[in-house]
């Protein structure tokens, strides 16, 4: 955001250049509120807080338009495991299949680069 502090925007340089993806805690939060139900209803959440770690790195590269290839290179894993970071992440967010999955990732991506 124009008004972070500079220290904040450190961060966030220091984060991508390592590979990351940086969201403020204004978006981050802003992204998740929008993908809760309102109160009363009951709609699925999209439950990315069940993600492991590696997984959200999954995740993430995903939503950077990475191949499995490339994933599997920049996290020192091989590609097969990357194929089942993806299938758990599937499983866990409750998607229907790869495409369904990239999306997801690319919006989770775009909303965090707004920040």
């Amino acid at each position: 955001m124009k008004n972070a502090p500079a220290a904040q925007l450190i961060e966030a340089i220091h984060c991508v250049l390592d590979g990351g993806v940086f969201a403020s805690p204004s978006v981050s939060k802003h992204f998740i509120q929008s993908l809760l139900p309102a109160r009363g209803q009951t709609q699925q959440v999209f439950p990315l807080e069940t993600l492991t770690d590696r997984e959200m790195e999954v995740f993430e590269l995903i939503g950077h338009a990475k191949s499995n290839l490339e994933i599997s290179t920049q996290l020192g894993i091989s590609p097969r495991t990357v194929d089942v970071h993806r299938a758990h992440i599937r499983e866990k967010l409750s998607l229907e299949d790869g495409s369904a999955l990239t999306r997801q990732a690319i919006r989770w991506v775009e909303v965090g680069m707004i920040g």
